[in-house]
């Protein structure tokens, strides 16, 4: 399966401490996605995404993920995140998206923001997760 992440799974530290190395060989390219705003979620790190014809996103794609990666992505998003399919460059890709009931902040989350400000206490609450 395809998979894309626009938020902390971008971080080759923390996608690794989710699923491990063996996604790091299905990484296929970046790419900013059109129609995308990626907001920080009102009061923590997390990102999330809203339809915006103005906006765009950076994503990360990769192709022919094991199942097993899948499954520890699952357990990881858990019921903050919800996946659907999302057509990229005419190929489906499966995205974790979060509860549209969330509260978006006015901030853009950005990647090289969160590795700076928030990276180091959110890898401590990954614990539970690392293979």
């Amino acid at each position: 399966m395809n998979l894309a992440f626009y938020g902390t799974l971008r971080d080759p530290d923390i996608l690794e401490a989710i699923v491990g190395k063996d996604v790091e060989s299905s990484f296929y390219k970046s790419i900013s996605v059109k129609g995308w705003a990626c907001l920080r979620i009102e009061g923590v790190a997390y990102p999330l995404l809203r339809s915006d014809p103005a906006a765009s996103t950076i994503f990360h794609l990769y192709h022919e993920c094991s199942e097993v990666s899948w499954r520890r992505l699952l357990a990881y998003e858990d019921s903050e995140y919800g996946w659907v399919e999302m057509d990229i460059e005419g190929r489906t890709y499966r995205v974790f998206m979060a509860d549209p009931l969330l509260l978006a902040s006015d901030e853009v989350w950005d990647l090289k923001i969160f590795q700076d400000r928030d990276k180091a206490i959110y890898q401590l609450e990954l614990d539970d997760y690392r293979l």
